[in-house]
């Protein structure tokens, strides 16, 4: 509990006074049940995540934002074509996940991070201009390659919203916790 308390009162001094966005979308669990047993990964950890900085009193609910898909567009920045269309097949998205493709509820897994990605760049567009932290509780997809995906990773948010940035012309230093 001690570590608990420390983490609060961190934040707590970080954040006085100020608001912290935080972004998340109930579809960031994962619908992958025996993801957890085969993986040791937890698929609720955005939702435990949430719970807990809200139960602290570190957010409020009116600091949680909803994030929107990222469009195909966006992810075209840093992916191909082929990748993000290979996407929807069963076997691509068995490379990327243990799971067997009869229990792989495709369009579900890819709208969750979809999601994730939105919210990175949105979560980046929104620091630039407020000029402090924002917080997406389901991202950090790095694994994704601009032909490959894998690593549990299907598109690479981090890169997608750098690559946005640097569009628009953002030439500044770029911190991602």
């Amino acid at each position: 509990m001690l570590h608990h308390h420390r983490l609060w009162n961190s934040l707590n001094r970080a954040f006085k006074g100020g608001r912290l966005p935080v972004f998340y979308d109930p579809a960031y669990r994962l619908p992958l049940p025996t993801l957890g047993g085969i993986t040791g990964m937890e698929a609720r950890r955005a939702d435990f995540a949430l719970w807990y900085l809200l139960d602290l009193k570190i957010i409020r609910s009116e600091d949680v934002l909803t994030p929107s898909v990222i469009s195909w567009a966006d992810a075209q920045r840093v992916h191909s074509e082929a990748l993000l269309e290979s996407l929807t097949l069963p076997e691509t998205l068995t490379r990327i996940f243990p799971i067997q493709a009869d229990s792989l509820p495709a369009d579900e897994l890819i709208k969750a991070f979809r999601l994730g990605c939105g919210a990175t760049l949105s979560g980046a567009r929104l620091a630039l201009r407020r000029q402090g932290p924002v917080v997406n509780l389901w991202g950090g997809f790095h694994h994704a390659e601009p032909d490959k995906a894998g690593g549990f990773c299907p598109i690479n948010d981090i890169a997608i919203a750098i690559a946005a940035l640097r569009e628009s012309g953002f030439r500044g230093q770029i911190n991602i916790l």
